[in-house]
């Protein structure tokens, strides 16, 4: 074999390499990127998140105190009545606050709402989160 064809033969396996290397990098970082945002964790890990910072038990100011401190957070309501979950009735109907936490693509538009559920007496009983998917 002369020298010409091994070059050419090297040439081509070190591309082959490279545009490995280059995917490999890509899912690497998109797998960082998507794991670093909070909002793509599941429904379960997101409220046991924000319980670790306002427990059950907190008082509303607290928590609307803890919910301003994020400003991409946005109070959609402030009411009495039934929180529902994807045609669900979650518990009693209550005094709660809606909060949209954000949204994230990937394939398709993902908005994430937290519902802050209160006793009468102004107690945190709950955090119920809810992920709705827009497909189109």
């Amino acid at each position: 074999m002369n020298e010409g064809n091994k070059w050419t033969m090297n040439k081509a396996k070190n591309k082959k390499v490279v545009i490995g290397l280059a995917l490999f990098l890509v899912l690497i970082i998109g797998t960082l990127f998507i794991f670093s945002n909070p909002l793509y964790r599941p429904p379960e890990t997101i409220r046991s998140n924000l319980l670790s910072e306002i427990p059950l038990g907190s008082y509303r100011d607290e928590a609307v105190e803890f919910i301003n401190m994020h400003e991409e957070w946005v109070i959609h309501s402030e009411r009495f009545g039934n929180v529902r979950v994807h045609g669900r009735t979650i518990g009693d109907p209550t005094y709660y606050i809606r909060v949209h936490m954000g949204y994230y693509r990937f394939i398709f538009h993902t908005d994430v709402t937290a519902f802050w559920r209160f006793d009468e007496e102004g107690i945190l009983i709950d955090i119920v989160v809810r992920k709705t998917r827009d497909v189109f």
